[in-house]
């Protein structure tokens, strides 16, 4: 059993790797943050770049509405752990929360895949998803991130799974690219 530890908040940063890039409802977690306190410790690693530093693997939402709470320390368990290891705890506790968004998750995967080495059964089993949807998601996480989000964002164009699988067949990546920054709506996929 790790034991736990406080750790000033000035000696934690949120990791680089995570795929996580937005915090939401920070404000409602900070409240109960100062109505109960931390209830669920935060994992951490030691920072190779900077000695009595902590990278959270696992807390990066809690770790902000802790500082928005105005807390000092926070309870961590410190932890041995390999790189690769980190970015796929990550992006297996962050999949459970089901609150990624489509790119986040897609590159994720492509992380894991290309920074780590992770094969596709690997991710598939960690994460709880089939071989085909990581598949699909790491054919995701080769299109053009800015006109994706941009899609993603219009509330007018509906873009689904199902049109991003279609999208697939198109084996040629800047014509993916073309197509999806050309149509108005996802029926012109």
């Amino acid at each position: 059993m790790a034991n736990t530890i406080e750790i000033s908040i000035n000696n934690l940063r949120n990791h680089p790797k995570n795929i996580r890039k937005s915090y939401n409802g920070i404000s409602e977690l900070a409240a109960s943050i100062k109505e109960n306190g931390i209830l669920q410790n935060l994992t951490v690693v030691p920072d190779p770049d900077n000695e009595g530093m902590y990278l959270v693997v696992i807390g990066n939402r809690r770790l902000q509405a802790a500082k928005k709470a105005g807390l000092e320390t926070v309870p961590c368990v410190i932890t041995d752990m390999e790189e690769s290891d980190q970015a796929l705890t990550m992006l297996t506790e962050n999949m459970q929360r089901k609150d990624l968004t489509l790119i986040e998750e897609s590159s994720g995967f492509q992380m894991c895949l290309e920074d780590f080495g992770i094969d596709v059964g690997t991710l598939a089993s960690k994460t709880g998803f089939s071989k085909t949807t990581v598949r699909h998601r790491l054919n995701i996480a080769k299109l053009d991130r800015g006109i994706l989000k941009d899609k993603m964002d219009d509330p007018e164009f509906q873009l689904t799974i199902t049109d991003l699988a279609l999208l697939e067949k198109v084996r040629d990546v800047e014509k993916r690219n073309s197509i999806l920054d050309e149509a108005g709506d996802s029926r012109d996929l």
